[in-house]
This record gives structure tokens, sequence and C-alpha cells, in this order.
């Protein structure tokens, strides 16, 4: 190429011969220096090709090296156009894969499942296909047409993949009306606090006892004559309530203490067997501390068996009072509050204990709460 400029190294004997033959041809160098036997200079690019022959002729080793110049320039412009071009094109594919659909999420429908699935063939709509191909506000009209049970239905991408929700419409509940007759009642024992009457006549007052089961407003209530005719009772009655939980706990505890005995058996097991039988221990009861040690690596899978048995009674301790009283009562209460619901909601809280036969204490504990105890009546026979 002109205008590129390489560097030759000539290696071998008698380089002033090489030197002349290049001469005789008009080759010229540039920036020669020579190093014993070697010989190192720039020359054309076309003048490379040329030297390279005499020194084959003459026996000569040589070896062309990179272009310099503007064959370099060259060469590296090529690279780097070669890394834009791959560039752009993972751009472009990237681009062109963020753009396309490859997957289809049909969620929450149902019964409705699989004819939407083939809904969606018959429009056409089928993977891996061009975002822009797929109208989400006509495909959310057509699916509703076609679902009027459904109480909606959305339609959009999330990543790649377009996803079909449906929102399944929930059965119309019972509505309220005051017609016909019924009490509020109570659904447990208590002291009414306050009383708030929607419907109906309150035949209670703060400050009542109630049991479970009575009447807190009647299902009447007064016309403007003064006539009686029958509501469906309503309203809210907060009364003051008690619960409790109990847990027993005895003094006595279990607890193992070592005699000072010890027996020490050594025995040597491989994969499949054992040098010594295992022995009899003398101890009836006993705790045993084992070491494996291995002897002989991969190869040789032995290992050497320290066991250690200690002789171990059980003997039965009395607890601190103190001790067993906190531990009961931190119990009673969080089975309280797990009966109730674990409501923070208690107006007060409190344990009792008590020592039964010397030997068990049983913490009970009790906690009032304000809540709203009215319920209708029963209806049925």
């Amino acid at each position: 190429m002109k205008g590129s400029i390489r560097r030759i190294t000539v290696e071998g004997l008698n380089l002033e011969r090489f030197i002349r033959l290049a001469g005789e041809q008009g080759i010229p160098f540039s920036k020669m220096d020579r190093r014993g036997r070697k010989l190192l200079a720039f020359v054309s690019e076309t003048d490379a090709a040329r030297l390279e022959a005499i020194a084959e002729q003459g026996g000569w080793n040589c070896w062309i090296g990179r272009r310099y110049g503007l064959g370099r320039l060259i060469d590296t412009t090529k690279a780097k156009l070669v890394l834009i071009g791959s560039a752009v094109v993972c751009v472009f594919l990237t681009f062109a894969a963020s753009q396309t659909a490859w997957s289809v999420s049909i969620v929450d429908a149902g019964m409705y499942h699989e004819d939407a699935a083939f809904f969606l063939a018959e429009e056409g709509i089928a993977v891996p296909c061009r975002k822009s191909s797929v109208n989400l506000a006509d495909l959310r009209a057509k699916l509703e047409w076609r679902y009027p049970d459904v109480a909606w239905i959305d339609c959009g991408w999330r990543g790649n993949t377009l996803r079909i929700s449906f929102v399944q419409g929930t059965p119309e509940g019972d509505t309220f009306t005051h017609l016909g007759n019924g009490d509020v009642t109570a659904a447990r024992g208590g002291i009414v606090e306050e009383i708030i009457t929607i419907a109906g006549t309150a035949a209670v007052s703060p400050g009542d006892l109630i049991r479970e089961g009575d009447v807190l407003i009647q299902g009447m209530e007064k016309g403007k004559e003064g006539e009686l005719h029958p509501v469906r009772a309503r309203g809210i009655v907060m009364a003051r309530v008690w619960d409790s939980a109990s847990v027993r706990i005895s003094l006595l505890q279990t607890e193992t203490e070592y005699t000072g005995r010890e027996q020490q058996v050594w025995n040597v097991e491989g994969p499949f067997f054992r040098l010594w039988p295992a022995s009899e221990s003398p101890y009836g009861q006993q705790d045993v501390s084992r070491k494996n040690i291995p002897l002989g690596g991969i190869f040789l899978p032995f290992r050497l068996i320290v066991e250690t048995r200690m002789e171990a009674e059980v003997v039965n301790v009395k607890r601190s009072i103190d001790e067993a009283r906190s531990e009961a009562g931190e119990a009673a209460i969080q089975i309280l509050k797990k009966k109730t619901g674990f409501h923070d909601d208690f107006v007060d809280k409190w344990v009792d204990y008590c020592m039964i036969e010397n030997e068990v204490i049983e913490a009970v504990a009790y906690a009032e709460r304000l809540v709203d105890v009215a319920v209708p009546a029963s209806t049925d026979e």
C-alpha cells in the first residue's frame, strides 16, 4: 500500500552483502540499526516483499513487522469500524428485541382462560410479534364485549410479555333494610358502657349487667301517633368484658447430674467391620462423648473411635418460687393475648397466683376490654 511503512528485522551472517544486494535493487532503508548479526530498519510496504525474497535467496532470516504511517492508520481504522459496526448491530438487535412480544400471560381468567387464548389466536396475536401490531385499547374493548360478566379487563405490557388481567365481579350482597323485625342481642356478658341506637328501641342503659343472649335493642319503634311498628333493630353497644387464661408450672424440674465415674472405650472401625465388638456399658444412665480420628486417609478408610461414657443420674430439683411465678405469669398473658386475637386494647390486665399442694404454681391472667357486643338475634326457629 502506497504510503505504508514496514519495520523489518534481518538476522544472519555477512549482513553487508544483504545491504549491498538491496542497494543494487534500489531499495532504500531508513532508521537502520545494526546490532551484531541483526539488522533493524524501516522500508516501504512495496519494498518489504522484495527484501523478504532477497533474504530467502541469501539464507538470511527476515521478519516483517507491523505497518507504520498511513497503513497503520488504515488498519486501526478498519478494526475500529468493525467494532463500531458490531456495536451498532448489537444496539439494533437489542432495540428490535425490546419492541417484540415474546410471550402472552392471561391472569385470573378462571373458566375463560382457554377461550381467551383461542380468541387471541383468532385475532392473529401470536408470539413473537411486534408490539406496535397489537392495539391494546381495541383488544380490551373486544375482550370486555366478549366477556360481559367480568368486572373489567386490563391489557398492557410487562417487559416483553403481553399481560391480560381479568378482574372477576363479586356477587351482590344482601341489602340492609330497616323493614321487617328483629332484635339486637348480646354476644357475651359484661357491663354496658355506651349504647348507640340506629334503629329500634334501647332495652338497656349504661351500667347495666348483661348476659349472653339478653336483648339490647328491641326491634320496635313508635310512630308519629305513638303506635308501635316492627323494625330490624341496629346499633352499637360497647360493654366492658373480661377474659382469662391460666397456666400451671411445677416447682420440680428434672435435671441430669454426673456422678464423676467415667469409662473410656477405644476401637478401630473400617467401612464394613469393627476391630473389636462393642462392649456393654456398666452404667444404667449415661452421656456418651464420641471422637472419630482418621487413621489411613482416602486409600485406607480406617478411623479410631474414642468413646467416653459418663455415668449420670436424673434428679428432681425444686425451682425458685419467684422464677416459677414469673414464667407462669408471662405464659398466661401470652395465652390470653392469643385468645383475644393479640389485641392491645386492654383497659386493664392482672395476674393472680395460687399454690397447689406445694408443688405446682397456677397463674391466672385476667384482662378487661371494651368491645361491641351487639349482634342480630338469631332468626332460626
